[in-house]
């Protein structure tokens, strides 16, 4: 059988489209996988460098772009619209599975209308424009948070987690860190957070107790790398500054903190049973970054922080509350956990499956 995943842009379409996909592949030999995206995004340099094979479109983008944007993206469509047909027409998949995004929207519209089984998988509490356009012709909808579920009809949703990949889980339970201080993971996501890197070099004055106490692991992103990097120098902090790590799971399972963004990673901390700071990108199309914390700490799972210009100091006393109260970390350790699924790719793929015509199917 063939499965065909539509994804593109940030790490947050991208990464849970890998993890069903390595399910996939795990299940059959014979099971083939295609990836669609864009040749703008970041698609073309890491699903490659999975192992999987990659069609880019060039594809525009319309939600928060300007109006020149827009309007250059929608009259690009029709010739969107006929090389979807034909790539779906040439690798005839039996499945198609959205992940948001403008290349999303084409390929499941196409796929649907050739008669396809179009699915959609939703990482955030509030879906993003394409997936509500497309959840509406879906035969399945599955979703990471439960709020997502209001968007869409009851009889096709599927409540699933957040796919994770295997190199994000596989370390969960394992004690990897004979280190005892206290280790501090800061990431704005696959692409860095001018933000988050901002807050943190303002924090950094206020925190002279944390100099022989607390080591910063801190993805930056190419942007900010070097600033970040400087002003941990300057300060004198104990600190590794990287733009971009593929052992996520790794900087995850050995945090003791985690101050990041909160798209669909968040699940991945969760899966790893991590304290978190959790700093919505305040841009965010509908505010779902904002809406994916405050289920988090509705929960009593993370903490909140806006990105405003007095926000660094508040950084600097939750990370130092945090270090002097293990017991409350514990406590949101033991909650952010309790929300975790590991199960999302399997989920997924089950029902895939279970949607197949009538035949012998070999797993």
């Amino acid at each position: 059988m063939k499965l065909l995943i539509a994804t593109s842009g940030t790490g947050g379409h991208i990464f849970p489209g890998i993890a069903v996909a390595e399910e996939w592949r795990a299940r059959n030999h014979s099971f083939d996988i295609l990836f669609v995206g864009t040749k703008e995004g970041m698609e073309k340099d890491v699903i490659p460098s999975e192992g999987f094979k990659l069609h880019c479109m060039s594809a525009g983008k319309i939600k928060g772009k300007s109006l020149f944007h827009k309007f250059r993206s929608i009259l690009r469509l029709p010739e969107n619209l006929k090389e979807a047909h034909a790539l779906i027409k040439e690798y005839k998949p039996d499945f198609v599975l959205g992940m948001g995004g403008y290349a999303s929207f084409v390929i499941t519209v196409v796929a649907k209308l050739l008669g396809k089984i179009v699915c959609i998988q939703e990482q955030n509490s509030m879906p993003g424009l394409t997936n509500r356009l497309v959840g509406r012709i879906a035969t399945r909808v599955f979703i990471s948070f439960p709020k997502a579920a209001s968007y869409f009809k009851k009889g096709k949703i599927v409540v699933c987690g957040n796919p994770l990949r295997r190199k994000v889980i596989r370390l969960i339970g394992q004690n990897i860190s004979d280190s005892k201080e206290f280790r501090i993971f800061i990431t704005g996501g696959s692409q860095g957070a001018q933000g988050i890197n901002r807050m943190l070099i303002e924090a950094l004055p206020l925190m002279s107790w944390a100099k022989d106490t607390c080591t910063f692991i801190h993805q930056a992103g190419k942007h900010g790398f070097e600033t970040v990097q400087n002003a941990y120098k300057e300060h004198g902090f104990k600190a590794t500054v990287f733009t971009f790590t593929n052992s996520i799971g790794e900087e995850y399972q050995k945090a003791s903190l985690i101050i990041s963004r909160s798209g669909s990673g968040i699940f991945e901390m969760a899966a790893h049973g991590k304290c978190a700071i959790l700093i919505p990108f305040p841009h965010a199309a509908d505010n779902h970054q904002y809406e994916n914390a405050r289920y988090f700490v509705d929960e009593g799972a993370a903490e909140l922080l806006s990105e405003s210009k007095d926000a660094s100091k508040e950084l600097a006393r939750l990370i130092r509350f945090y270090f002097e109260h293990p017991e409350a970390r514990r406590e949101k350790e033991k909650k952010s956990k309790a929300l975790a699924r590991l199960d999302g790719a399997q989920v997924v793929v089950d029902t895939l499956i279970s949607l197949a015509p009538k035949k012998e199917v070999y797993i």
